[in-house]
């Protein structure tokens, strides 16, 4: 399949090349997406999965939510679990992402927000370190995250999680977790609605997010392939597959996503030139 075009929408420059929306693009890149629930990351970040994959890539996907709610039916309460399992490997398949790439933190539906911290109540461990761990032994350079979204409790958790975790893979802490390993950029995915406030968005209006990929429509076909295989979710999957018509533009379909550094330095120079002219002036 043809590459597809990359778009960093803040500074109008487009191409076939990585390198324009990851900054430092060179060798041994390796992708994860932290998905909420086993959906999700289809959803929200499946071109970015079918462009690395495309290119041979490593990707690996995270999945938190067990799916334990996920029943559309009360006759599926006790399998529901299992049986989006099943779906997950089956949908994931399609797009080129093997079981062994997959990694469950089986955490109950509504409840990642409780489990996020390192020490949990009765010295049970807590996400994080997993997922740093997991992080830094796939040497993770390209870490996509969800979306905070005021609707989901799980979509907050999991972003948090996210951003926390990705900022510790290259520190020297948690030794014995496993070495140190950077995750070069952080990318944030929307599953459903605006993306979170953290761009200059009174400099580009409406354009919260900026960075895209514009994939041919065989590539969204085969989208729609996996999402498609979450059978159990019945009329759910058929409405998102039909939303995703509104993906739609010259040349393919869109994806969005807003870059996030998790860790922003404190400019001090303004400050500086500030203390500079009241001292100057109050002489």
């Amino acid at each position: 399949m043809d590459n597809p075009w990359y778009y960093d929408l803040w500074k109008s420059q487009s191409s076939r090349d990585p390198g324009t929306i990851f900054p430092g693009w060179g060798a041994g890149e390796r992708l994860a997406v932290l998905s909420p629930h086993d959906d999700d990351a289809l959803l929200g970040a499946g071109y970015a999965i079918l462009a690395a994959r495309n290119r041979d890539l490593p990707v690996s996907l995270f999945i938190v939510c067990n799916g334990c709610a996920g029943y559309s039916h009360p006759d599926q309460k006790s399998a529901i679990v299992e049986i989006r399992r099943s779906e997950t490997i089956e949908a994931y398949s399609r797009i080129g992402v093997a079981p062994e790439d997959l990694y469950r933190f089986e955490v109950p539906d509504f409840s990642p927000g409780a489990r996020i911290c390192w020490q949990l109540p009765g010295n049970e461990q807590g996400m994080i370190v997993d997922l740093v761990r997991e992080l830094r032994q796939r040497k993770i350079t390209r870490f996509f995250i969800p979306n905070g979204y005021r609707e989901h409790l799980d979509h907050e958790a999991v972003y948090d999680l996210g951003r926390y975790a990705s900022s510790q893979t290259g520190d020297a802490i948690l030794a014995d977790v496993a070495a140190p390993s950077a995750v070069r950029s952080l990318h944030v995915y929307s599953v459903w609605g605006d993306f979170p406030p953290a761009g200059p968005s009174e400099i580009h209006g409406t354009l919260r997010a900026n960075k895209a990929i514009v994939v041919p429509g065989v590539w969204e076909e085969r989208i729609r392939e996996g999402v498609r295989a979450f059978r159990s979710q019945g009329s759910i999957i058929e409405n998102l597959v039909a939303g995703r018509e509104k993906r739609r533009c010259p040349g393919g379909f869109l994806e969005l996503y807003l870059d996030f550094d998790p860790r922003p330095g404190l400019d001090y120079g303004p400050y500086v030139e500030a203390v500079a002219r009241l001292g100057s002036t109050s002489r």
